[in-house]
């Protein structure tokens, strides 16, 4: 009997090395969330530095270039928040699979421990693929937005109206490969 609870001893300290690899992959998401912080300033100051050449260039009012602006930038906004989201839900499930993973593991339930791993892999390629996406928008904005500056002396309004229209159709593009984050438990 001794030998079946070091067994769980052994195995409730594994589930709790694992709940401290939580605790890191927490602080690996703040550094993330600086990262989506600091990628959003870069496009902020692209697009301040665009509106002065549209400015000078074809005397394009910021209002104007703020509204042509506006689609792409709410969408965005809209997935900083979604992929900020998904990171904390992916903590929350974590955490929440450790205490389900202990409880099943001291229960000697190794069918439920099967399937808590199975829902921890899942939900951790979910996020991933929600953060990689993320990043292809952000690179694909970035490209297109900084091919527009590379050609500031012949940019018109109707070509950077152009690369809207393509940066939307890209955004539609790459919309259907988006994930959502299911949670765990």
């Amino acid at each position: 009997m001794e030998t079946l609870e070091d067994m769980r001893k052994m195995v409730t300290d594994v589930v709790d090395a694992y709940v401290t690899r939580i605790d890191d992959v927490s602080a690996i998401i703040a550094k993330s969330y600086g990262e989506i912080d600091s990628a959003r300033l870069d496009q902020v100051k692209i697009r301040v530095e665009l509106q002065e050449v549209l400015a000078a260039n074809a005397s394009l009012r910021r209002h104007d270039f703020e509204l042509m602006m506006g689609e792409i930038i709410a969408h965005q906004d809209s997935r900083e928040i979604e992929v900020k989201r998904a990171l904390q839900e992916g903590l929350e499930d974590q955490k929440h699979s450790a205490d389900h993973l202990k409880v099943a593991i001291t229960s000697s339930d190794l069918t439920r421990v099967q399937a808590i791993k199975r829902q921890i892999e899942t939900s951790m390629k979910e996020i991933k693929k929600t953060i990689e996406q993320f990043q292809r928008e952000h690179e694909l904005l970035t490209r297109k937005l900084n091919a527009l500056l590379d050609n500031r002396d012949s940019l018109t309004v109707p070509g950077f109206k152009n690369v809207l229209r393509q940066i939307r159709d890209d955004l539609r593009i790459l919309a259907p490969e988006r994930t959502v984050v299911h949670r765990a438990m």
